[in-house]
């Protein structure tokens, strides 16, 4: 759970807050956490199957506009090797920014039950008025699937479910309200054993239009 301040006496100290990993990095291009094979039989086409499992980047789901390029990742390789393999890295909770809380998603953000929150994935256009939701996740409950709802004409996400296994919704966000709904798409399958760690995303304005869910 995310830590919270406790009240203090003048002779203790305050909690700090949730600390935040190295900076998000930038990207030019998609760049895929490892070099995919072709795996055997039908497999759905936003997953990318990776060639081991060996404690690295296992693949990623796919959800939004695939017209669009990613700008932003985290973790990289690089981040990914130094994190500490011994800790509990399992989502607690997922803080969210959405115009008003009735538009397309803006920005999104992990927390991990050993206390540490990935950076932001903000659009560099996020307005003034976008709202900022924590929603808490069961991190005793593995996230099997991830489906979406997307908006037929820009592509842009207009509602997120994670599904556990036991086919609960772990997380099951709306944000666009207006009008005739758009259908929710399939569920993206999360490969077996594998975990979120972080992402990939399109940010250039003032929604996330393209998100990867990076699995380790």
């Amino acid at each position: 759970m995310t830590p919270t301040e406790e009240e203090t006496t003048p002779e203790e100290e305050t909690t700090p807050e949730t600390p935040v990993t190295e900076e998000v990095e930038t990207i030019v291009e998609p760049e895929a956490p490892e070099t995919p094979v072709e795996p055997e039989g039908p497999v759905e086409p936003s997953v990318v199957i990776a060639t081991d499992n060996t404690g690295e980047f296992v693949g990623e789901v796919q959800i939004g506009n695939m017209d669009r390029a990613y700008q932003a990742m985290w973790p990289t390789p690089t981040i990914l090797k130094s994190l500490d393999i011994t800790q509990d890295w399992r989502i607690t909770s997922v803080k969210y920014k959405a115009y008003r809380d009735m538009f397309n998603l803006c920005a999104i953000q992990f927390v991990f039950d050993n206390g540490i929150a990935s950076p932001w994935c903000e659009a560099v256009s996020c307005r003034d008025a976008d709202t900022e939701v924590e929603v808490e996740v069961d991190h005793r409950k593995k996230i099997v699937g991830i489906q979406a709802r997307i908006y037929e004409k820009e592509g842009s996400i207009e509602g997120l479910r994670l599904i556990d296994e036991d086919g609960d919704y772990a997380f099951d966000e709306t944000w666009y309200t207006f009008g005739a709904p758009d259908e929710w798409g399939d569920v993206q399958p999360i490969p077996e054993g594998g975990h979120i760690i972080g992402y990939k995303c399109e940010i250039e304005d003032t929604a996330i239009d393209r998100l990867s869910f990076l699995l380790w």
